[in-house]
């Protein structure tokens, strides 16, 4: 019989569920249950378990209608601007490659799309033994005609963390940080 996945929302958090009764609490729960579960319910999984800020792109042709209808209600004659967040700035996917979840053998391959940019990436996951989830972004097509091209650091900084990129966010005490804007305001 075949195990069946799906994503249950607890207390704790999101996790995901084995037949209804085991559950996986992290991805390596994933990797190294790897039940023989669709590929599509293991992408949703290991995309929710997973690095944050990738969905999963079960349907290849709904990704690309829905990024192309935003590029459809994007202003052409606007150049590049900082904050405004455009794909056309970005340029285009070859939508071809953009597959289903495959399973092949021990290695779970999809796509998804990153959740603050939308733009897409391809993933792998070792199955049956914990392993890198690798994330690449996929190479983009410049669109014709723009302006004024987005600035190599910015695409760079728009495509999610770097393999081993330290993590320099500071976490805010908000106790501090009431009284350093109160101390600015006197």
């Amino acid at each position: 019989m075949m195990d069946k996945l799906e994503l249950s929302l607890r207390k704790t958090g999101v996790i995901g569920l084995v037949n209804g009764e085991e559950e996986l609490a992290d991805l390596a729960a994933l990797q190294t249950r790897a039940p023989d579960a669709p590929a599509e319910a293991l992408a949703q999984v290991a995309s929710a378990l997973g690095k944050p800020g990738y969905d999963a792109i079960l349907d290849p042709a709904a990704y690309e209608a829905m990024t192309r209808a935003r590029l459809d209600n994007e202003d052409a004659n606007m150049p590049w601007r900082p904050g405004v967040m455009r794909i056309r700035d970005f340029g285009l996917p070859d939508f071809a490659t953009i597959l289903p979840p495959s399973r092949d053998g021990a290695t779970l391959t999809y796509f998804a799309r990153d959740t603050h940019t939308g733009l897409p990436c391809k993933v792998t996951l070792p199955l049956g033994s914990v392993g890198e989830m690798v994330v690449i972004p996929l190479p983009l097509t410049p669109m014709e005609g723009d302006p004024v091209p987005v600035p190599q650091e910015v695409t760079d900084a728009a495509l999610g963390p770097e393999k081993d990129a330290p993590d320099d966010l500071e976490l805010l005490d908000d106790e501090a940080a009431e009284a350093e804007g109160k101390a600015a305001k006197e």
